[in-house]
């Protein structure tokens, strides 16, 4: 099967439950279907108050359910507005819940390398060098500045790089300069949970490691462990570098 259809399969099935991971205990597992739990104004998120629109410990931001929901429906009173971002933090806080950044080229390249990944090579690397227009690197000639927002053509070329990557993080990464000493995986082919951390850059729940040998655990996996394994950092990557 060709390996980008099964990663984009992956990531679809994928991303809704990352951040249903992300929003529960580390020690909880997965929810099964139909057991999620529903959120309202009048039955706030456990991860944060429903209304505000503030998320927990660990968690995105948690928006109402409807739109004409929580203390201030669409959105139409002004002042109510001002009382529910206040709740939030300072105005700095709130532009950042709603912001979409782009990853910058050059911090994109620090981040690969750190990883791993020889941007001199012939695989990612490859697709980084000749991907800077896309990637919507800055034109100082024309005094245009580096795109701050992606475009639909940076995100399907970030997607591509992280797809080529995974294979080389997960063979150099006990040798990269991020996480010196850290195998990819272990001894059973599965990622390790400090794997996963070093990939996301933040610490790995149970729930993220399950979901990052979501193909090694698949029994017609079973005498292709690295594609797999191949599979699921490809899967992490874009789940938490392309804007969730």
């Amino acid at each position: 099967m060709n390996k980008k259809f099964v990663l984009l399969a992956l990531c679809t099935v994928s991303l809704p439950a990352v951040f249903a991971a992300c929003s529960a205990k580390s020690e909880d597992p997965i929810l099964p279907p139909g057991n999620t739990p529903t959120t309202s104004a009048s039955s706030p998120s456990p991860n944060g108050d429903q209304a505000a629109g503030t998320g927990g410990d660990g968690n995105t931001q948690n928006h109402m359910e409807e739109a004409s929901e929580g203390s201030n429906p669409n959105a139409t009173n002004v002042d109510q507005k001002k009382q529910d971002e206040a709740a939030i933090g300072s105005t700095n806080i709130v532009s950042r819940l709603h912001a979409c950044g782009k990853v910058g080229y050059e911090a994109l390249g620090t981040f690969l390398a750190s990883r791993g990944v020889d941007l001199a090579g012939n695989g990612a690397g490859q697709l980084y060098r000749e991907g800077r227009l896309a990637l919507g690197v800055p034109n100082y000639r024309a005094r245009i500045s580096e795109a701050a927002f992606p475009s639909t053509a940076a995100f399907n070329k970030m997607f591509d790089i992280y797809t080529l990557a995974a294979t080389e993080i997960r063979e150099n990464l006990a040798t990269s300069e991020a996480c010196p000493g850290v195998a990819a995986v272990g001894e059973d082919g599965r990622l390790t949970a400090d794997a996963v951390s070093c990939i996301i850059g933040v610490p790995a729940t149970p729930n993220h490691v399950v979901l990052a040998n979501f193909f090694v655990d698949d029994t017609a996996y079973a005498d292709r462990k690295e594609e797999a394994a191949d599979l699921g950092i490809a899967a992490l990557l874009t789940s938490h570098e392309l804007c969730e």
